[in-house]
């Protein structure tokens, strides 16, 4: 009850949602999207469920019922995108459209303001501290020095980065994302010691690196496990992604670490290429190396048709960990 009653007190004090707003529920209610309709029922507002994110099926419903807000991760936003009737225009009423579930890459955001404009916002949480911990508004998101954080701490909340040995950082310094508030849970259901591990002196440690810069705004490295340590150098996977995001033929990748001899873990990332498009591996990994050097250039590059995800759109880095992460690959990384 704590956490629901915050929850909808801060989506309405940041998003000021009204009676006359008709939110459209897309992706799977099992997890966030059901989170993000209660602040409509709060205010009167409308509720309209799809049985899954088909873009025919949400674009056509946009036309016909005057959709003012929508929940919907990045990967179902860039589906949506890919469809011929999504054009500016095409979403005349639309004032909210905000994401999460995943890091949306600095270089997509204005191209998603241009199909979707004066509507794109950001939220961050976890099962744990629900949904808006941090959140960031279209003003904010207008603004492309803000583009790629998750925004400022939400009413109720306090966001802080920590060192390892608990000690709270100041703002450009790099570590754990920690919270604490009224969205956070009070423990994991029969299991105290997970409790005990994840809750420590009041803070909920996220597991999330990152960092908090002078203005207050949260930007996101990544998972602290996936973190690929290479060489004795830490690679954010996020940093590598966004090096090959801005190659014209790549669509969207992800980057992951595997165990090897030579350099304690190996880059490797697994590239989906844009219709029609063509590129060699040789071809990214010069790209990305001009951009971040070689000890973050991927040491191997995968082409593959799609990225396996789960159900609400989140790419499933440990998948392809499982698959290529293998005790016979361990002497790739010499070659």
């Amino acid at each position: 009850y704590r956490v629901g009653v915050t929850l909808i007190g801060s989506f309405l004090s940041t998003f000021h949602f009204r009676s006359d707003d008709c939110q459209l529920a897309a992706a799977p209610v099992s997890h966030a999207s059901l989170v993000f309709m209660l602040p409509l029922f709060a205010v009167g507002g409308r509720n309209i469920v799809l049985s899954g994110p088909d873009p025919d099926r949400i674009l056509d419903t946009f036309a016909r019922r005057g959709v003012t807000t929508m929940f919907m991760p990045p990967t179902i936003i860039y589906r949506v995108m890919a469809h011929p009737k999504a054009v500016p225009g095409h979403f005349p009423g639309l004032r909210h459209l905000y994401y999460s579930a995943a890091p949306m890459p600095a270089e997509k955001i204005p191209e998603v303001q241009h199909v979707f404009p004066n509507a794109l916002e950001t939220l961050y949480g976890q099962t744990e501290a629900s949904s808006i911990c941090t959140a960031m508004t279209v003003a904010e998101m207008n603004r492309p020095e803000n583009q790629g954080s998750v925004g400022r701490a939400s009413p109720m909340m306090r966001v802080e980065i920590m060192d390892a040995e608990g000690n709270l950082l100041p703002p450009g310094a790099e570590g754990e994302v920690v919270v604490r508030g009224g969205l956070v849970m009070k423990s994991y259901l029969g299991n105290p010691e997970a409790t005990a591990e994840t809750i420590r002196n009041g803070w909920l440690h996220t597991g999330d690196g990152g960092l908090i810069d002078e203005r207050g705004y949260l930007w996101l490295k990544d998972r602290l496990r996936d973190v690929i340590i290479s060489g004795g150098f830490n690679v954010y996977p996020t940093d590598v992604e966004g090096a090959l995001g801005l190659h014209p033929a790549v669509y969207e990748s992800t980057v992951f670490g595997c165990r090897d001899d030579f350099w304690g873990e190996r880059v490797e990332a697994a590239v989906q290429l844009r219709p029609g498009a063509a590129a060699t591996p040789a071809g990214l990994q010069a790209f990305v190396r001009e951009r971040l050097g070689a000890v973050k250039t991927p040491k191997i590059v995968h082409f593959v048709d799609e990225l396996p995800r789960s159900s609400v759109g989140k790419v499933l880095r440990r998948e392809l960990r499982a698959q290529y992460d293998t005790p016979e690959r361990k002497g790739l990384g010499r070659r």
